[in-house]
């Protein structure tokens, strides 16, 4: 999602992670880096350079819809996966919880914070991404409605959110997950993981901003 930050409106269309517009741009990304491999940031992300991540969905519509150019050069850009936008919209805040943001493609794994490197990389300003928080602090108050002044004080993606509401917070503890797609995360307690196999590595959860991270492989259909 894209948004002004003046205005509160929407500059385009959600782009969702089955739009695959920017399968051309991805294979143009993955030609620039210096292995000419899809999985040059891995080590750092968990993610291989693919469609399905927030950074070239980004970049296609910075690249191609005027009015986000001109947000981003006015300075009232703002960007963030669905639970920012309803956070910004309940809440008037600009953030994110850790899970959501290890799916975008931008955030370092191991520091746990935007990587300067990968937003030069797909040319995304960092003023425009949301503040990271752990999965479960206070984000605010919503500010109007028949729910005006209740705290809201957790966030969690959803693949991630079904780890843990099934309790699997231990290592080795294991998801499935059945929807629109088949997602299977598997707990591997306080340090990422990975993988030389084709799984992906994400940020499980983070129960407070002094509590420690814990990471999760994914197994899901092939990219």
């Amino acid at each position: 999602m894209v948004w002004d930050s003046e205005s509160g409106r929407p500059l385009y269309n959600a782009v969702v992670w089955l739009d695959t517009r920017t399968s051309q741009l991805a294979e143009e990304c993955t030609e620039r880096t210096p292995t000419k491999d899809r999985e040059h940031f891995k080590r750092s992300t968990g993610l291989p350079i693919h469609p399905y991540f927030s950074a070239l969905k980004l970049k296609w519509l910075l690249e191609n819809v005027d009015e986000v150019e001109r947000a981003a050069h006015r300075g009232s850009l703002l960007f963030g996966t669905v639970d920012s936008w309803l956070l910004w919209k309940m809440a008037g805040q600009h953030v994110t919880d850790v899970t959501n943001a290890s799916r975008t493609l931008l955030f370092d794994l191991n520091r746990c914070r935007w990587s300067e490197e990968l937003c030069h990389f797909f040319g995304v300003p960092m003023n425009i991404l949301p503040t990271v928080k752990s999965s479960s602090e206070p984000y605010g108050t919503i500010r109007e409605g028949p729910l005006k002044g209740v705290p809201i004080t957790g966030c969690l993606g959803d693949q991630q959110s079904a780890m843990v509401g099934h309790n699997c917070l231990k290592a080795g503890e294991t998801k499935s997950t059945y929807g629109t797609g088949t997602f299977m995360l598997c707990n591997t307690g306080r340090r990422p993981v990975i993988s030389d196999d084709g799984l992906l590595t994400t940020v499980g959860f983070q129960f407070g901003p002094d509590e420690p991270v814990y990471y999760a492989l994914v197994i899901r259909p092939p990219l």
